[in-house]
């Protein structure tokens, strides 16, 4: 009874299948295995902030669109790693290969990192082409943007290619690096001197101002008891911390008594100061001594 009341149905269903192509997705798995995994020059300025994750560029025709990020001029060798194809865009994720450095400012040190830069290209393609599924047409799209080889050797005998293997860095490069390793090391232990002598301050104005009312001892006597659990030993977070930093909560019975309050907080600043007296030293680093070819250099090549 059930096939006979459903068979109409499941038979127009069967013939819509029928109508249908015979692998969903085949265009745009097409377009993929043309491109996935090549090798391309680009044929456009690109950008990236180079972070390891790909950054968006829109592209229509030979005009980019992009929020920041350092430039790639055209010519650049990179990898293609996924496509997608969208209603009016296909979206070919890169990843730039030629290394990479970007600067970034330490004191008075400019300093280089080598990043992975990856690329986002959002294509327009109209959506006619889109909609005709015309392999072909999207190819040629494409090929205004990058042009792709099977190999990287293909890709570099190109004429196309900028030439840009990698990044070079500066001349006496090294000689910074060495400088800058000293000026580091010797800021770190100014660092730790300089937060000793507040600490060392505090605990003596601490201990000087002790107020003798009872119920200020009390809370400070509880706030210095809680405080002698603090174990923090690590140096980047104790580096720059003040008592405010680790302070505790006060119990909820003591809450409303700011004199109490107060003590509680004092105990714990003075433990806290005495504390950081203590463990400080142990964050101190040693000062490299400089190579004797870089002995006699001058702080203005850094």
């Amino acid at each position: 009874m059930m096939i006979k009341r459903y068979g109409p149905w499941l038979l127009a269903l069967g013939l819509m299948a029928t109508a249908m192509p015979a692998h969903a997705g085949s265009f745009e798995n097409a377009v993929r295995t043309r491109w996935r995994g090549a090798w391309i020059i680009t044929e456009i300025e690109t950008y990236s902030i180079c972070n390891g994750r790909y950054f968006n560029n829109d592209v229509s025709g030979q005009f980019v669109s992009a929020r920041a990020g350092r430039p790639f001029q055209p010519g650049e060798l990179a990898k293609v790693d996924q496509l997608r194809v969208n209603r009016k865009k296909v979206e070919l994720m890169i990843t730039v290969t030629g290394m990479t450095l970007l600067p970034r400012q330490d004191g008075p040190f400019t300093l280089y990192d080598r990043r992975t830069c990856k690329i986002e290209l959002e294509v327009a393609i109209p959506r006619d082409v889109i909609k005709s599924k015309n392999v072909e047409k999207v190819d040629r799209f494409l090929a205004t943007v990058a042009q792709r080889f099977a190999t990287r050797d293909e890709a570099l005998a190109s004429s196309s290619w900028n030439g840009r293997d990698a990044d070079e860095y500066p001349a006496d490069y090294e000689r910074t690096l060495a400088h800058h390793a000293v000026w580091h090391a010797e800021e770190t232990n100014r660092a730790i001197d300089e937060q000793m002598d507040r600490s060392l301050l505090t605990a003596n104005e601490l201990a000087r101002e002790v107020d003798g009312n009872l119920e200020y001892l009390a809370g400070f006597a509880h706030g210095a008891r809680m405080m002698r659990e603090w174990r923090e030993r690590n140096c980047s977070r104790l580096m720059g911390s003040t008592a405010v930093t680790f302070r505790l909560t006060v119990p909820d019975e003591y809450s409303d008594n700011s004199t109490w309050c107060d003590g509680f907080h004092d105990g714990q600043a003075l433990v806290y100061n005495l504390a950081v007296l203590s463990r400080l030293p142990a964050c101190y680093v040693e000062v490299p001594e400089l190579p004797i070819e870089f002995a006699d250099s001058a702080l203005t090549q850094r």
